[in-house]
């Protein structure tokens, strides 16, 4: 019974796949709406006096670790419908290791190329971006080693 109630609720919500429901259906549902699930990220950013971060903390309401974590960077990127683009913030402390910093953009583009081929399954693209990041660790390891001779 659940499983029917779910389907039926989806169906009234969106409609059938591929069958166009007049707007009146749509509007009446907002009437028997599931409570919805809230959750929230906040960031704390600690500038010195020429506004660079000396300390970055985050939150989260679904964080599986209880309490204010540090971080050395953060990278976020919010679409934007209206205006079809994204806003992006990175923020680094002054004290974040240059090899780190490598690995956290490289990771980032890594969990991009995830996003990718999750959201849209763009098998080529999200390879196109495995295969950079495969090329820009092999980089660092060889400035690494070269580093240490």
């Amino acid at each position: 019974m659940f499983q029917v109630s779910r389907m039926l609720i989806f169906i009234l919500k969106f409609g059938v796949p591929g069958v166009q429901q007049p707007v009146s259906a749509a509007k009446s549902f907002n009437q028997y709406q599931l409570p919805v699930k809230k959750s929230e990220i906040k960031f704390s950013i600690t500038l010195d006096d020429q506004n660079v971060p000396g300390q970055i903390h985050w939150e989260a309401t679904d964080n599986p670790n209880e309490g204010i974590e540090e971080a050395k960077a953060i990278s976020i990127a919010v679409w934007d419908h209206f205006h079809k683009g994204t806003m992006k913030i990175d923020l680094w402390t002054k004290d974040m290791p240059v090899d780190e910093m490598k690995r956290f953009v490289i990771e980032t583009i890594g969990g991009l190329g995830e996003t990718l081929l999750g959201a849209t399954g763009d098998a080529k693209m999200a390879g196109d971006i495995d295969t950079l990041c495969s090329d820009l660790t092999r980089h660092v390891e060889e400035e690494m080693r070269r580093q240490q001779k």
